[in-house]
């Protein structure tokens, strides 16, 4: 029995109960139903009717009231914005949704999905400055707005649709290229021209098909992001019908949230550790790792919210065997695939010669296991070399890495956790982890 990932709360603007379809979409994918006092992502389903005036300010009455630093999502119907919907754009973040549940149901999903990575970056950015700021360490990002106008990439075939998608874009005072092949739009993307792009694709064999579900899905965090002209299962696409109306402010928004979310990963990868970063391994050193983590592991106490604690031991007899400048460039290379293998939001910490430790908000019990599995399989295909870049030359070995994780919904300090995580890590590498035993302590 898999622990459910979020709490979503449901309410119809029409007092209707939630279709079947969608509630199973939801627990298929291990979110829990709660109440509007009890939840982790609200959302809206106003699909079947035209908001009124009265329906806007009830709505906006509703998001008062409740907990405003939980996401809420919209659900608006696939008809041209009123200017009830306008509004309530302006206050809450609305997703054209059709009626179809099956549909419906995956774009919730999805859209429930973003907000919640959104208000996890968010939390982790105020919990980091926070951190920092006891270390006399903050320095924040330099910004980098967006470019005024936007630019947009039209990608796709020569078509009426696509004629109307630049017209509308033109219109509302965005500028407009166009590609006719992935390439092309691939090219754009690599030499940063364009802050959105628009997908028409010729079909459904049309590799632009593939290039715009990557960017859709936001397998690159910090690649431009995309818009599907076309009705499928997804946040970021525009049905034909509704180019003129709404896609060019929807291509706006898109834009500029990916923008903040950039700014906002650009944060955490970088410049938040910049000044307590550790020599040897390149990442958190053991003392800001422990003061965060201990902030982490209290605020889900308070807020009644999962933490997740991941142990990484790098068990190879190579690697114990060598000099202290020989093991740096594998531990560095090491750290970075943690890094690499990790979400934007968590941190990962050096917390012993061979030990690293990796704080992950928000995950359940299976997540954890799952992203420690992760680290292992991506520590166990990589090629090590002890003695890189020394004089006495370099000697290729390969890491068996030892991982351990656990959890903590509401409740345990960080303490008995990272015990927990080290005599794990103890019996699985038969060897001795006093070190960081009494850094985490």
């Amino acid at each position: 029995m898999k622990t459910a990932r979020a709490r979503v709360a449901w309410v119809s603007a029409d007092g209707a109960v939630i279709e079947p379809e969608i509630e199973k979409r939801f627990k298929d994918a291990h979110y829990a139903f709660g109440t509007t006092r009890d939840h982790d992502v609200l959302v809206i389903d106003a699909r079947k009717r035209s908001l009124s005036s009265e329906d806007g300010t009830s709505i906006s009455a509703l998001l008062q009231k409740l907990d405003s630093a939980r996401p809420v999502a919209v659900l608006i119907n696939q008809k041209p914005q009123n200017q009830a919907q306008a509004r309530l754009s302006s206050v809450a973040r609305t997703f054209p949704t059709p009626e179809n549940p099956e549909i419906a149901g995956a774009i919730a999903l999805d859209a429930c999905r973003r907000l919640l990575r959104r208000s996890a970056l968010n939390s982790e950015v105020g919990e980091r400055v926070k951190t920092l700021a006891a270390f006399n360490a903050l320095e924040m990002a330099p910004e980098h707005p967006l470019r005024d106008p936007l630019r947009v990439l039209l990608a796709g075939a020569p078509s009426p649709t696509a004629l109307r998608a630049m017209a509308a874009l033109r219109s509302a005072g965005l500028e407009v290229e166009a590609a006719f092949t992935a390439a092309e739009a691939l090219r754009a993307h690599d030499f940063d021209l364009v802050d959105a792009l628009v997908v028409l694709p010729y079909g459904p064999s049309d590799p632009l098909c593939g290039f715009a579900s990557s960017r859709i899905e936001r397998l690159l965090p910090t690649a431009p992001p995309a818009m599907l002209i076309a009705n499928a299962p997804h946040v970021n696409t525009c049905p034909a019908s509704l180019i003129e109306s709404d896609l060019a402010t929807r291509v706006e928004i898109m834009a500029r949230e990916a923008q903040q979310e950039r700014m906002l990963i650009s944060f955490l990868e970088k410049h938040s550790i910049k000044n307590v970063r550790d020599d040897l391994s390149e990442v958190a050193e053991t003392r800001f790792f422990t003061r965060h983590a201990q902030r982490l592991f209290k605020s889900a106490k308070e807020n009644d919210r999962a933490v997740a604690l991941i142990g990484v031991s790098l068990n190879a007899d190579e690697f114990r065997a060598a000099s202290a400048n020989a093991r740096i460039a594998p531990l560095r290379r090491a750290a970075q695939s943690i890094k690499s293998a990790s979400r934007a939001y968590d941190l990962v910490g050096h917390i012993g010669a061979s030990t690293f430790m990796v704080t992950a908000p928000g995950a359940q019990p299976d997540d954890a296991n799952a992203i420690a599995d992760r680290y292992a399989g991506v520590l166990a295909a990589a090629p090590f070399e002890i003695g890189e870049g020394c004089e006495t030359g370099s000697k290729p070995f390969m890491i068996e890495p030892a991982t351990a994780a656990i959890s903590s919904v509401g409740d345990g300090p960080l303490e008995e956790a990272a015990a927990d995580v080290l005599s794990q890590l103890r019996a699985r590498t038969g060897t001795p982890v006093q070190a960081a035993s009494a850094a985490i302590s």
